[in-house]
């Protein structure tokens, strides 16, 4: 379990006709001047509609950094919420579960570092990052150790209560778990942390 452990560690996009006669064309202008007056009150209601989905009226402009600025705050707070010490309190690798270590295990989280102690020791360090607008929420952990430089461990989670639960694939395998079912033969990682007070 330790070093699987480890690999878990490492655990939002009329046209005008011209006119050929200048009475026609004054009497289009004159109509024309008539529904744009009766039409005003329906076109101001249209336009604060639009203005409410602006972001994606705008794809390359204020829209997209509006929407961009909105994803950093909700991650930047999501990254607070879990930040702090937790402890492990349930593992299952495969779908069998696994004993926790007699000394116990903390999942260290603080400003996008992540550290594993077993006891006193450090048995893991790394970075992640979180999606937490994806459906599940979304985590990628990169291990600082060596035999998994250039490797990311794909995972997903889930605060529930005073409950860290993060399910994890193994460092390289492209593919995200879509669930924490954690099943026989899906080489995934389930861990479930208590938040220390």
């Amino acid at each position: 379990m330790n070093s699987h452990l480890f690999l878990f560690v490492a655990i939002m996009l009329c046209h005008n006709d011209c006119l050929a006669q200048t009475c026609v064309q004054q009497e289009f202008l004159r109509a024309a001047s008539v529904t744009e007056r009766a039409s005003k009150p329906l076109q101001d209601k249209v336009r604060l509609k639009d203005d409410a989905h602006i972001a994606e009226a705008q794809p390359n402009g204020a829209g997209d950094r509006t929407n961009q600025q909105d994803q950093d705050a909700l991650r930047k707070n999501e990254e607070r919420r879990i930040e702090g010490t937790w402890t492990l309190v349930g593992c299952k690798l495969n779908g069998e579960d696994q004993q926790i270590p007699n000394e116990g295990m903390e999942f260290i989280i603080k400003q996008g570092t992540i550290k594993i102690k077993q006891g006193s020791r450090v048995t893991g360090e790394g970075t992640f990052r979180i999606d937490p607008s994806k459906t599940p929420k979304a985590i990628d952990i990169s291990n600082s150790g060596k035999e998994y430089r250039g490797k990311i461990n794909l995972g997903i989670y889930e605060l529930r209560k005073n409950e860290l639960w993060m399910a994890i694939s193994t460092a390289g395998v492209p593919d995200r778990p879509g669930d924490f079912s954690c099943k026989q033969g899906s080489g995934e990682l389930l861990a479930i942390y208590k938040k220390v007070p």
